[in-house]
């Protein structure tokens, strides 16, 4: 049979037409498994497609009239154009289908709740990492917060999650070395960095700033374990696994935060599996032992208590390290079986040792993480008390210092429903974690345990040392109670109880000793349970003090005078604090404060210590603001003596020690007048006075130098009378040798006031008061004396014009501003001027400083504003005035400033005449 081209042609072509329909059907199936909701849409756009074609080529066809070669070549072309567009569509499809599959496995890659890659997403892009990067070295860092269930039973769940979010969408922004971050589960992190000196601090760093931003500002701890990538070609999951073992090893730990993987860690975790399987059985059949470890008072040489430690006594293995299974424990739960079962077993003591007669001694047992939060511990602890019947302060409680810090506010509500219960509360191990002395002073516990451990790690141990007298110090003031723990040497011992803490526990007293051991030594050793001192605190709130961020703190170094705090300690003075002015105060002397900081007492002369200490002692039984003088000796060749007027009032006493705020004013400028001013401020505040100046000699024989006309008046005589041999020897004026000889004998007072009884010429009786200076001049005793007669008070008036009468000298008041406003003179004044009061006006223009000659004017207007400028209050000088005649008299004035109602300030001026009434020798006094 013979075949034609056409017939061949349209052949083949209706072959390859029914060929892409068969496949366009094919490809529809596939296709559809891909793109799903636009399977429609693309069977549609194909169906169109090819019905078109067809429609062109019949219209062609028909159009054309074609004949069947034709026909036959518009259709095999035709197909052959329907089948490269099929295939055109077919990749359009395959490309988006691998895209979506793509998308697919991101997705499977990526931990819903944080965002970050799961293990098998973080494992797949950290090899890709490792892989781009030949020869640089990489590590692989899983981190976990601590206590995150802790933290979602106290926070809530739904804050648990958003912290988890939070490190999530955080990390890459914090975490700048990180390459890639995964989230492996719970609160486990894990990411990739590369390896660097630094790199482990910087990405600790910044994950503890990371968690105190998304936790308010507050601290969330964390424990990170490393793998270094030393094979390209290892799994990552292999290195994440190592990454977790080393983690585990440092879990529960408070000292060491990082780690990196060994081989060995390995074993460890194989022996924990191990012990966790065991630890049921062993608690069932009596494996775990209390051991006891006496605690003694150092001073009296008598146990005070014990703590209760437990010994894992295993059959095969002997005795099992408790640093081998109490982290584990408290790991997997299981600490709170063996503590309950630990609290009975020591009740069950204490009963049988009561029982037996025998005074009980208190026991101290230790309260895991995980016990603190039960909400069944009071009940727990009370019922035991109660089946045994004992009394709750038999048994003190011990919490770790970083369990009562993870929660502080919490802990204190537990400890004062346990406090009220009746126990006794100790924080364990104080002062290796997170406390601070600040927050000391919150804690509502009754006892502190120091670990002597803090001094064998320290490389400054006098600095160490310093830190724990500041505990044991700051503990005292609070009436919170210390015992150290870990006494291993006779010097740590002595050490603490210098310091005042005197309950130790250690081996060098007693090692932990089993039951019956323990029962024999305290069968042989008197008991005495740990005595407690009522502490008084007289400032609220003294204790922000101690406080760099309290508000006193900044009130305590504002302060415009020279202020410390200091303890006052079995008779030495350690200084605690100094605000800036006082710093300013020392200049050159800056090393001073350094060097005696432990006890200022010994930058004293013995003489003047005696005088601090007695003022502080009357600081502490009166309680109220005292003050004294104190000389400060030379430190360094060539400066003089300091001089201090010092004022002191108690913050908190207690037992032997108080806390005392002082204020301090340098006095040294002005010394060398001091004791002459003190003398003529006596006698110009006790006017009318009688004035007295006498000599004492070695014999013991007194001379009389200057005896003022007042003395004659008050003993009823005139100065011609006492110049009478009779009289001069019946005269007896009031000092005695004896009397000279005591004062003497305390020459750091300055003035003396007495009184005494003594007789007029006329025989009748009168009460004398003296006011008495002694001091040394040129190797000779000199005297000065005010006596006033106090035998009868006159009314205010009378005993105004009195002074104004008596007054040797005058008195004049005058505004302290340029005008010197004078608004009164005393008719003495007037007398010592020569003038009468409207002539004074005329002469003197009605100011004070044109008294003063002009050759002393500027001199003494310079002393008056220094003065005034120095103490605020008073001036004295000495100086000539002109009378209106001329003349040029010497002499002394005392003035003080008061100021009225509106504020106007005046001086109020005393002034003596040193020619008339002093002579010559009075005079050169000054």
């Amino acid at each position: 049979m013979k075949i034609s081209v056409n017939s061949l042609l349209i052949l083949i072509g209706a072959c390859l037409m029914v060929f892409n329909i068969v496949r366009y059907r094919n490809f529809m199936k596939a296709s559809g498994k891909i793109l799903d909701g636009n399977q429609k849409l693309l069977r549609w756009r194909t169906s169109g497609f090819i019905l078109l074609t067809f429609f062109l080529i019949g219209y062609i066809a028909a159009l054309f009239r074609a004949t069947s070669l034709m026909l036959a070549l518009v259709l095999f072309f035709g197909s052959i154009y329907v089948y490269v567009a099929m295939l055109l569509m077919m990749e359009l499809v395959g490309a988006q289908g691998r895209m979506m599959d793509a998308a697919v496995t991101d997705a499977s890659d990526t931990e819903v709740k944080t965002g970050m890659y799961n293990l098998n997403g973080f494992s797949r892009h950290a090899k890709k990492v490792i892989s781009a990067r030949p020869g640089k070295q990489f590590m692989v860092i899983q981190w976990d917060l601590d206590e995150f269930k802790l933290y979602n039973d106290l926070n809530g769940y739904q804050n648990g999650d958003l912290l988890l979010k939070g490190i999530g969408q955080n990390s890459p922004k914090k975490i700048r070395q990180g390459l890639v971050f995964g989230h492996l589960s719970s609160d486990h992190f894990v990411l990739l960095a590369e390896k660097t000196e630094t790199a482990v601090k910087e990405i600790y760093q910044a994950i503890e700033g990371m968690l105190n931003e998304l936790n308010g500002g507050e601290s969330l701890s964390f424990h990170m374990g490393m793998c270094a990538v030393t094979d390209p070609e290892e799994a990552v999951e292999s290195l994440c696994d190592h990454a977790l073992i080393a983690l585990r090893t440092i879990k529960g730990q408070y000292q060491e935060r990082t780690v990196w993987y060994e081989p060995g860690m390995r074993d460890s975790i194989v022996e924990e599996n191990r012990l966790a399987g065991e630890m049921e059985s062993a608690l069932a059949s009596g494996q775990f032992q209390v051991w006891y470890q006496p605690q003694i008072n150092y001073k009296t040489g008598t146990i005070s208590g014990a703590e209760a430690l437990v010994r894992w006594i295993h059959p095969e293995n002997g005795i099992i390290p408790p640093i081998k299974f109490i982290p584990l424990f408290e790991k997997n739960g299981f600490i709170t079986k063996l503590d309950h079962y630990i609290w009975d077993r020591v009740c069950a003591f204490l009963r049988s040792w009561i029982d037996s007669g025998r005074e009980p001694c208190p026991v101290s047992v230790n309260i895991s993480r995980r016990d603190i939060y039960s909400d069944d511990l009071v009940r727990s602890i009370t019922s035991l008390t109660d089946k045994y019947s004992l009394d709750p302060s038999l048994l003190h409680l011990e919490i770790t210092e970083s369990v009562y810090m993870a929660s502080p506010e919490k802990m204190n509500r537990i400890v004062e429903t346990l406090k009220s219960k009746g126990f006794t509360v100790e924080i364990d191990d104080f002062g290796s974690g997170y406390s601070s002395l600040n927050v000391l002073k919150d804690m509502k516990v009754n006892t502190l345990k120091l670990d002597m451990k803090f001094l064998e790690h320290s490389e400054n141990s006098d600095r160490s040392g310093r830190i724990i007298s500041a505990m044991i110090r700051m503990a005292d003031w609070l009436d919170i109670g210390t015992i150290a723990e870990g006494v291993e040497t006779k010097e740590q011992a002595d050490f603490l109880k210098s310091m005042g803490c005197v309950h130790l526990q250690g081996y060098y007293f007693y090692k932990p000793m089993r039951e019956e051991e323990y029962r024999e030594l305290l069968a042989k050793k008197d008991i005495a349970l740990r005595e407690k001192h009522p502490v008084r605190n007289y400032l609220k709130g003294s204790l922000d003090f101690m406080d760099s961020s309290a508000q006193t703190t900044l009130v305590f170094n504002s302060f415009t005078g020279n202020a410390m705090i200091a303890d006052y300690h079995d008779g030495s003075l350690e200084l605690l604090r100094v605000n800036d002015q006082l710093v300013k105060l020392s200049r050159d002397r800056h090393e001073e404060i350094d060097l005696f900081r432990r006890d200022l007492l010994k930058r004293l002369a013995p003489d003047q210590q005696s005088v601090l200490r007695e003022a502080m002692d009357r600081a502490l039984a009166e309680q109220e603001e005292t003050g004294c003088e104190i000389r400060i000796e030379p430190f360094f060749p060539g400066q003089e003596p300091c001089w201090l007027d010092v004022r002191m009032r108690v913050i908190s006493t207690r037992d032997r020690s108080a806390v005392i705020y002082f204020t301090l004013m340098d006095t040294t400028s002005r010394w060398k007048m001091e004791r002459l001013k003190k003398e003529l401020e006596t006698i110009f505040r006790n006017v009318p006075a009688g004035i007295l100046t006498f000599e004492f000699d070695e014999d013991g024989k007194i001379s009389y130098r200057y005896i003022s006309g007042r003395v004659y008046e008050i003993f009823g005589l005139k100065a011609e009378d006492y110049r009478s041999g009779e009289m001069k020897n019946s005269l007896k004026l009031g000092i005695t040798p004896e009397m000279v000889r005591e004062l003497l004998k305390d020459t750091s007072r300055g003035i003396h006031f007495f009184e005494k009884q003594m007789s007029r010429s006329d025989g009748s009786g009168i009460w004398l008061q003296f006011d008495m200076l002694i001091k040394d001049e040129d190797g000779r005793k000199t005297g000065y004396a005010a006596l006033n007669d106090v035998s009868e008070y006159y009314e205010k008036n009378a005993q105004q014009a009195a002074i104004m009468k008596a007054m040797p000298g005058g008195f004049m008041r005058y505004s302290c501003d340029e005008k010197e406003e004078v608004t009164y003179i005393s008719e003495g004044l007037l007398e010592l001027l020569d003038c009468s009061r409207e002539e004074y006006a005329q002469f003197y223009d009605n100011r004070f400083s044109t008294m003063v000659c002009e050759e002393d004017r500027e001199r003494v207007l310079g002393e008056i504003n220094a003065q005034i400028g120095e103490n605020g209050e008073w001036d004295m000088c000495k100086y000539r005035i002109l009378t209106k005649g001329g003349r040029k008299k010497w002499v002394y004035d005392a003035a003080y400033v008061t100021a009225d109602s509106d504020g106007r300030r005046w001086f109020n001026v005393v002034i003596l005449d040193l020619d008339k009434q002093f002579g010559d020798e009075c005079r050169n006094l000054t």
